[in-house]
């Protein structure tokens, strides 16, 4: 019977070692799975921006499980389009008792950046993936629209025993420069249009040329006679709106919309259309003895919506009201 039990016993030890074998070895796997290969990188990997605009980019590294101690980089750009003017360590290095920056050369002529620094003490295994240096550049002026590279054309780094790590992967950027202004059209009303109705609707529609960083709504702007009704107005990413709540004036009225793009590229454009109103009748732009004789040739006629120019008030009888409407503005010339 012992003997049996005893043999129970071991086979259950066996069974339960087997499974620890099993389950460690699992866990190996997937450390090494998730490890993955030691890589450098541009970050963001791309980025939107615009003339004269200031940003900032990472030269990023993921030791996949090695230790870090520092590095060494060197990255090119496009020197006609834009120029660095700051290589800062970041918080790979920022992070023990102190760092040592041993290269930060910048070549605004050539285009080139080199950074070496080293911080200390170094990071055991397994060090966290992070930033080694951040880099403050500025897009000239005159830059031309489209996609510039940002190239790392060599970069190294150190393990906490200070030994260069092997198979290091490359991961550049780019940056994208929007120099386009956004196009204003199908201005409503047209360009010196002459109208007959005193609350027309005002719009104006626009959209971002590639490379198109994208209308920024909160830019869009309208105006009727120098006054901002934003507010008031219906504001899309295509078009703006804006009805007057109360009818304008007789006589002539601009009006300005200006927007911009996410890279501050701005534009804008000005219009202007005439009102005639109401008791312009005959819609000649002077109210005179022509208005009162069109009303007189329809005195005492019900009328209906829309209501005709001859019931100037609009209150569905032709009579001495409409006359004395007439009257009241007699002599004014609205072009």
């Amino acid at each position: 019977v012992m003997s049996k039990t005893m043999k129970k016993k071991g086979i259950g030890l066996v069974a339960s070692v087997f499974s620890l074998v099993i389950l460690v070895c699992s866990f190996a796997a997937i450390g090494v799975m998730a490890t993955g290969s030691p890589t450098a990188s541009i970050e963001p990997k791309t980025q939107m921006v615009g003339a004269g605009e200031s940003f900032t980019f990472n030269v990023a590294f993921d030791p996949a499980g090695k230790g870090f101690t520092g590095g060494s980089i060197t990255m090119k750009f496009n020197a006609s389009v834009m120029r660095v003017n700051a290589v800062n360590p970041s918080d790979l290095l920022l992070g023990g008792d102190g760092y040592m920056e041993l290269t930060k050369e910048i070549d605004n002529i050539t285009g080139t950046v080199k950074y070496e620094a080293i911080r200390y003490p170094g990071i055991s295994t397994p060090a966290p993936a992070g930033n080694f240096t951040v880099i403050i550049a500025t897009i000239k002026e005159d830059a031309s629209s489209g996609k510039y590279d940002l190239n790392l054309t060599d970069a190294g780094f150190a393990d906490e025993e200070g030994d260069p790590i092997p198979g290091i992967g490359i991961e550049n950027g780019s940056i994208t420069v929007d120099m386009e202004k956004p196009v204003i059209f199908n201005l409503i009303p047209a360009n010196s249009t002459i109208l007959n109705v005193s609350t027309p609707t005002i719009s104006a529609e626009y959209y971002d040329p590639e490379p198109a960083s994208g209308i920024n709504l909160s830019s869009v702007k309208i105006s009727v006679d120098s006054e901002d009704v934003t507010m008031n107005a219906t504001v899309t990413g295509s078009n703006v709106s804006y009805t007057p709540p109360e009818p304008l004036a007789g006589g002539l009225h601009s009006v300005t919309v200006s927007v911009a793009d996410d890279a501050s590229n701005e534009n804008s454009t000005t219009w202007s259309f005439t009102v005639l109103p109401r008791w312009d009748v005959n819609e000649d732009g002077v109210v005179n003895i022509w208005d009162l004789t069109k009303i007189a040739a329809h005195y005492g006629e019900i009328t209906e919506e829309p209501y005709p120019r001859w019931d100037v008030n609009e209150d569905g009888v032709v009579n001495i009201w409409d006359l004395t409407k007439v009257a009241a503005h007699y002599g004014e010339n609205y072009l």
